[in-house]
């Protein structure tokens, strides 16, 4: 499981300072109001009895086996606090209920504040969310998968986009070893402004982000395939055919599903592996991808020409992403291995 807060507050015995993680920093920084509260938990005596009671604890562990804190690698640090504290919730230590209270109320009270902060009184009403809907702060990003700057958000949206936004800079501050482990969470029911934000955070690739950017810089039209025309009619098509008894289309989505499927296609050309037609198994791919990051349900308008240029980016990376590191390269291949990897998928 991904690292427990307490592993890397605690100050092991003896006054040690905490071990490095070797973590890479993260990319989003806490919202301030989960900053605040951060600083609010950490000042309560519940935490401070928390602190004082699993450093008692590792004490008496290492004192049995006759070592020191600092006889143990980061791992096994941290791997003696995560058991300590482990040991202490199975045991339902009344320490351990009082700090969760605390810190559910530290919570409560910070996420409320910032809610009010960004849904002001007369947007209790329905009819009125529209008014507010251009001060969401920094839960409302232009160029975030996802998300539409004109959307007119309720309340109750209001609560869980706050809460979205603490959630993936959480998840942003994991070390990279422990991030993989988000998959587990795909495919489970997430709330929607969760979900183009969560694949986001798995569908990175460097790299081929870089290389589309100066592919791009160097000279736009290496990024366009020649059947740029023969993706759109196919992409289009795709789109408009009933999926669970609608269709998604929209000609953002199209604009977006075509510019990605070319580029693809222009790599595929330069490594002697295109076609003259797509498979429509990388229909099936591509769609859930652009589906979810163009708003899923409630697709979103298209955005400044610069704002646009910038999502396109950012698609083209996670497109590239899942097909570089869990389909392999020869998408546009036509091989029995992909092949029966679509049939598996039950994509044909």
């Amino acid at each position: 499981m991904p690292a427990s807060p307490i592993s890397t507050t605690l100050k092991p015995p003896g006054g040690l300072s905490p071990p490095p993680s070797g973590a890479v920093g993260p990319t989003i920084q806490l919202p301030p109001w989960l900053s605040k509260a951060k600083d609010a938990i950490t000042s309560t005596r519940q935490w401070h009895k928390l602190v004082r009671e699993i450093q008692s604890r590792v004490a008496k562990d290492l004192a049995q086996r006759g070592l020191k804190f600092s006889d143990l690698n980061p791992y096994e640090q941290q791997a003696l606090v995560e058991q300590v504290h482990s040991d202490l919730t199975r045991e339902d230590h009344d320490i351990v209920g009082n700090f969760e209270k605390a810190l559910n109320g530290v919570c409560d009270t910070e996420m409320a504040a910032e809610v009010r902060r960004v849904a002001p009184a007369e947007d209790d009403a329905e009819g009125n969310a529209g008014k507010a809907g251009s001060g969401t702060g920094e839960a409302n990003v232009a160029n975030e998968p996802g998300t539409d700057p004109a959307e007119a958000l309720t309340s109750a949206s209001k609560i869980v986009s706050v809460a979205t936004t603490a959630v993936i800079s959480l998840l942003e501050q994991l070390p990279p070893e422990h991030r993989a482990l988000t998959r587990l969470m795909l495919g489970q029911p997430f709330p929607e402004p969760l979900r183009p934000k969560a694949w986001a955070l798995s569908l990175k690739h460097a790299s081929a982000r870089k290389e589309y950017e100066e592919t791009l810089a160097r000279r736009r039209v290496d990024t366009i395939s020649t059947m740029d025309v023969q993706i759109t009619q196919e992409c289009q098509s795709f789109l408009q055919t009933p999926i669970g008894g609608a269709s998604i289309y929209t000609r953002r989505r199209l604009m977006m599903m075509k510019s990605t499927l070319s580029y693809h296609h222009t790599l595929m050309m330069q490594r002697g592996e295109g076609a003259t037609t797509l498979p429509q198994r990388v229909m099936f791919l591509i769609t859930p991808v652009v589906y979810v990051y163009t708003g899923g349900r409630n697709p979103g308008q298209e955005l400044a020409p610069k704002e646009e240029a910038e999502f396109l980016v950012t698609l083209i990376e996670a497109w590239e992403c899942m097909v570089r590191n869990d389909f392999g390269v020869n998408t546009f291949k036509d091989g029995e291995e992909y092949a029966s990897l679509a049939r598996g998928g039950g994509l044909d």
